[in-house]
């Protein structure tokens, strides 16, 4: 029997490392033709390599998916060599973690901007096709700071909130179309993401998972369609657990999100 993923086609962006990389990799492992987005076109080309080099298919594009214009150029690109696009992994995004006090409004914009318009700029190139044919997969990377919010994650939870509201709504506009559409909720990522100086006094509550972990909830979202996709399984339990003790969980994520000597804290006065 022929595997669900066989000689389909994947468009991963945020393909060159962490999540997006080992997505495109498993994807490949499984016969699908991986197109493979991101800005730096050296990682790009070893991953290319990595999955040639293991019998897969792979093409990359150098692409900012804050760019408009860039995006449609690519888009048209895609459609070129490629008769339908069958998957769509939105995975671009990156990380701060500051008080809405500290972060510049450029960055703020940013991080809106990746993770939330990137988005949308590729579900408007690559949706309205799924939708012609009947059949297609998306899966949007969110967080689990969408769902538990901490101290100084301000910023960055506002822009996985936009992405999980759009991917729930569009999941529900697409019942009976064909159409799955799903939510990825990973819980810290064990990735470069943290290589941001941003988090340098900041604590995470949970342990770190390993992308290829993530990858593997994505894939199986893009076949089974649910809409959200924790990872890990823990996770939900714990989700459960903060919204049905709503304010004495919010005092308890207030107390042990507090970073050691951050700039607001000076400015409150506490000590921390």
């Amino acid at each position: 029997m022929a595997s669900f993923y066989q000689d389909k086609v994947a468009i991963v962006t945020g393909a060159s490392s962490g999540i997006g990389k080992q997505t495109s990799l498993l994807l490949a492992s499984k016969g699908t033709h991986v197109v493979a987005l991101a800005r730096r076109k050296k990682l790009l080309d070893e991953l290319a390599g990595q999955i040639k080099s293991g019998g897969g298919q792979c093409t990359v594009f150098v692409c900012d998916v804050t760019d408009r214009e860039a995006v449609a150029r690519t888009a048209k690109k895609i459609r070129t060599k490629y008769k339908a696009v069958d998957f769509l992994v939105n995975n671009a995004g990156y990380g701060r973690a500051n008080s809405v006090l500290e972060e510049s409004e450029e960055q703020i914009r940013a991080l809106m901007e990746t993770s939330y318009f990137g988005m949308i700029y590729m579900l408007k190139e690559f949706l309205p096709g799924m939708v012609e044919r009947g059949q297609g997969s998306v899966a949007n990377l969110g967080s689990i700071v969408s769902e538990l919010v901490f101290p100084y994650f301000g910023p960055y939870s506002a822009a996985k909130f936009a992405v999980a509201a759009l991917t729930e709504s569009l999941h529900l506009e697409m019942k009976g179309s064909g159409i799955k559409i799903s939510l990825i909720l990973p819980g810290p990522a064990d990735t470069a993401f943290f290589d941001d100086i941003s988090w340098q006094d900041k604590r995470t509550v949970f342990p770190r998972v390993k992308p290829q972990e993530v990858a593997k909830t994505i894939v199986k979202a893009l076949r089974t369609g649910k809409l959200v996709n924790f990872c890990p399984s823990y996770l939900i339990p714990v989700v459960w657990s903060y919204n049905a003790y709503g304010p004495i969980s919010r005092k308890i994520v207030g107390v042990v999100g507090q970073p050691k000597g951050s700039t607001l804290a000076r400015l409150l006065g506490r000590k921390t």
